[in-house]
């Protein structure tokens, strides 16, 4: 073998060798959109995203949330993005998960931000892009409405809802760490569930803490990052689904917790009435406590009977 044949094998070896990258494809946002629309803009959009970051559009990415950035083009490891769908940062995103982003999605998107987090490369492609994710959120809210003024609604009409307003705290890893009272709504059994007490007592709205704080009725009104609060289209489907039993997404009803704790707060409008619309019921063994006057805010505390109607443990004005 001649000198000129060596110096070909080393030449060619050279090439060979040569890191993958570097004739890999280049990432650009339109690449990456259908995972943020696919797994982050149920909570990341609007005017109630999650700590004001909205991801529906490239702009918005870039421009981050109410923390700052959390895209630092070319430093994967180094934005927030990237660690929080990594879970190097607490808590893990998206919330919903368990499943996370599959690797091949987080890898594409280290991508995407190592290469200078691209905007899309044509007008076209990015028009396209945020149209898609605008038309998902329009489409759902359009079909909440719908369900909301006519039919049955199940749980899986109102999942939604919960998962973009009320997560981000009620998670195992939500943003506060614990779920403030313990109180998880990352699934259907949690929600219903009456552990501690009921929050949503089934077939009746108005004693549901769940809707109470939801209105405003009880304080502190949720989400506790309003405003804004959830609108009325919501509100009314959420409530439309406790008055119809609390369907499951089979449409089977939640049965009543008969005999668990309720603690509501109110306005005392008539005698054993919250706000007009919630009667309770007196026996011997209530106890009232600082002499509550009609109109005044007061904690109620009790327990459920089988009809889920409140028998009244404690009546008392909160100054």
């Amino acid at each position: 073998m001649n000198k000129t044949h060596i110096a070909f094998i080393i030449f060619a070896g050279f090439f060979l060798f040569l890191p993958q990258y570097t004739l890999a494809e280049t990432i650009r946002y339109q690449n990456v959109a259908p995972i943020f629309n696919e797994r982050c803009i149920l909570c990341h959009a609007g005017p109630g995203a999650s700590n004001g970051f909205q991801m529906e559009t490239y702009q918005n990415l870039i421009k981050g949330g109410n923390n700052g950035v959390v895209i630092i083009p070319g430093e994967a490891e180094n934005s927030e993005l990237y660690k929080r769908i990594k879970g190097t940062s607490q808590p893990r995103m998206p919330l919903t998960g368990p499943p996370f982003l599959s690797n091949d999605q987080t890898e594409l998107i280290a991508q995407w931000i190592n290469q200078g987090a691209l905007d899309s490369i044509v007008e076209d492609n990015l028009d396209s892009t945020n149209t898609t994710a605008s038309t998902t959120l329009d489409a759902g809210i359009s079909t909440r409405k719908q369900t909301a003024d006519s039919g049955q609604v199940t749980f899986d009409d109102v999942k939604s809802i919960f998962i973009m307003r009320c997560m981000k705290c009620h998670s195992p890893n939500g943003i506060m760490g614990s779920p403030p009272e313990n109180y998880l709504m990352d699934n259907y059994q949690n929600i219903l569930s009456a552990n501690d007490r009921a929050r949503i007592v089934p077939g009746n709205p108005a004693a549901s803490e769940l809707i109470r704080r939801i209105r405003g009725q009880s304080l502190p009104r949720m989400p506790l990052d309003g405003p804004p609060y959830l609108n009325d289209d919501e509100t009314s489907l959420i409530e439309k689904w406790v008055e119809q039993g609390a369907r499951d997404e089979d449409g089977l009803k939640a049965t009543i917790p008969t005999d668990a704790k309720i603690r509501l707060h109110g306005r005392y409008t008539a005698r054993w009435n919250l706000d007009g619309n919630l009667p309770f019921k007196i026996t011997g063994n209530t106890r009232i406590k600082k002499s509550p006057n009609l109109g005044d805010y007061v904690q109620l505390r009790g327990r459920l009977d089988t009809d889920g109607n409140i028998i009244a443990d404690r009546l008392r004005r909160r100054d």
